[in-house]
């Protein structure tokens, strides 16, 4: 399972990679704030990805957050700790929340690396995921260059906190 925030939802939508989860996914989850935001641009919800609305107690959980975090993060996060899943989330200050809370986590980037190692995308297909993510998310050099150095493994690895993605 895995849970989605909107920017990385948002980020492997325009990279053409968001079909991808599919594939590496049991379940993939978003939040309804992450819906609601997501709906704003105009784009169609993939019918694989199910949205989770937070119960009362969620609810009050996430609103006594304090953070500066918009509601699609923290609701992200909330569900995160409750389902007990990974999140996807390229926000550096939403990443940092997660850290603390000691979520296992990885971002847009992560997820294109760990798709090419399971054979899931061409060598060119990453490429050109790169070099769109590249327009959509803010990035250190260094971090396209791992992602572009990934090998093919020809099993399925999980993807943790320890990447530094």
């Amino acid at each position: 399972m895995v849970i989605l925030n909107n920017s990385s939802f948002s980020a492997l939508t325009h990279a053409r990679c968001i079909l991808l989860l599919s594939k590496m996914f049991r379940n993939v989850y978003i939040p309804k704030a992450v819906e609601e935001e997501f709906k704003k641009m105009n784009k169609p919800i993939p019918s694989f990805i199910e949205v989770r609305e937070l119960n009362e107690e969620q609810k009050e959980r996430e609103s006594k957050m304090r953070t500066r975090l918009h509601r699609g993060e923290r609701e992200a996060i909330i569900l995160a700790e409750d389902l007990d899943d990974l999140l996807i989330i390229d926000d550096r200050a939403a990443r940092n929340e997660c850290k603390r809370r000691d979520l296992d986590i990885t971002g847009s980037f992560g997820v294109i690396r760990e798709a090419y190692s399971d054979c899931l995308l061409t060598r060119a297909e990453l490429e050109r995921a790169v070099k769109l993510l590249k327009r959509n998310l803010y990035y250190k050099e260094w971090l396209c260059d791992y992602v572009l150095a990934a090998k093919k493994t020809h099993n399925l690895r999980s993807i943790s906190s320890d990447t530094p993605l």
